[in-house]
């Protein structure tokens, strides 16, 4: 909160990554996030856009100022 620009006002649906000559190297789509009271984003899973398939799920733990 101490630099509102840098707050992001969407959730991001996809990562991808391009190297030279327009390879791509990877290229997934973001969903089911969730969200806490705060709206701070606590969860997520990566999904091959081709099969639909999970690949990858992440967990965040927001511990502001706790001394890690």
């Amino acid at each position: 909160g101490l630099f509102p620009e840098l707050n992001p006002s969407n959730i991001r649906k996809s990562t991808k990554v391009v190297w030279g000559n327009n390879y791509q190297a990877y290229n997934m789509n973001i969903e089911n996030q969730r969200l806490d009271g705060n709206g701070n984003l606590t969860s997520y899973e990566v999904v091959n856009p081709n099969s639909g398939s999970v690949v990858s799920k992440y967990n965040l733990a927001w511990s502001c100022n706790s001394g890690y």
